[in-house]
């Protein structure tokens, strides 16, 4: 039986630890594609600004989730006017769906409340430990994630890169600790799966304490990465997205003596 001849999704996940260039990746993507840039961190736009980017760019920011379906509806609107789609820090995303279900009303008393006096009195129990979620409530967290996740992957953006915080979590069938995006469990476990190419994010320095930004999606014992265009992976020092692109089309330029020599950075 011969195999169909399907497609590979463009769908990138970038993880790295803060100050490693996660959005700086998504704006090196809007200077050469039509790129609308969703986040749910204000913070994040500082550096898009600095990075003065193409005005073929549009940023959706998603300040409550509440409203996230209007949001959405923007977002997919978009799909035929924009070639990518960067959904800036996962994190993020969480933290606004962890406020919007950690504020929901838990009793007929709060329920009673004003919204106000609601949300005074939430602050307080969460400022004084008093308040905490509970497994329906991790359930709901992971859901409005997961099918967030699912739905943008589903539109048709030529290429969809996706960022997050990394994380350690220990393996549970070694024992050691692994680097892994930093999620909880649930979404941390399935998001993986979702993308081709996973890469990681890190800061390598050389002789003189010069730093050197890098990208890895070589395989390693430690660390979540994948890499279904290349076998074996790779390493990029001082990467962007036009880069790791041609890398994904067979089209990249082999590694530097530079790249092989740093690896994964551990």
């Amino acid at each position: 039986m011969k195999l169909p001849e399907v497609p590979q999704p463009k769908n990138i996940l970038l993880m790295g630890s803060s100050g490693t260039g996660k959005t700086a990746m998504c704006g090196t993507l809007a200077r050469f594609l039509p790129t609308i840039i969703v986040t749910a961190d204000p913070a994040g736009l500082e550096t898009l600004r600095k990075m003065d980017i193409k005005p073929q760019t549009e940023i959706v920011l998603i300040k409550d989730w509440k409203k996230c379906w209007d949001s959405f509806k923007q977002i997919a609107s978009k799909a035929d006017e924009y070639a990518a789609l960067a959904i800036d820090d996962l994190g993020s995303f969480e933290l606004s769906i962890r406020r919007k279900v950690g504020y929901g009303a838990k009793s007929w008393q709060e329920e009673k409340m004003g919204a106000k006096e609601r949300d005074l009195a939430i602050r307080e129990q969460l400022m004084l430990g008093e308040r905490r979620f509970s497994q329906p409530d991790w359930g709901e967290s992971w859901t409005a994630l997961s099918n967030f996740i699912t739905e943008c992957l589903r539109l048709p953006y030529k290429v969809k890169l996706v960022t997050v915080l990394e994380g350690t979590a220990k393996n549970p069938r070694t024992g050691e600790d692994h680097i892994y995006p930093a999620l909880q469990k649930a979404s941390r476990q399935e998001v993986l799966a979702r993308f081709s190419l996973v890469g990681e994010l890190f800061i390598a320095y050389d002789k003189d304490d010069k730093p050197r930004y890098c990208l890895h999606s070589k395989p390693h014992p430690r660390i979540e990465t994948k890499d279904r265009f290349v076998q074996g992976g790779r390493t990029w020092v001082n990467p962007n997205m036009e880069r790791v692109l041609l890398h994904i089309s067979h089209e990249g330029a082999a590694m530097t003596k530079e790249e092989e020599k740093i690896g994964t950075g551990l």
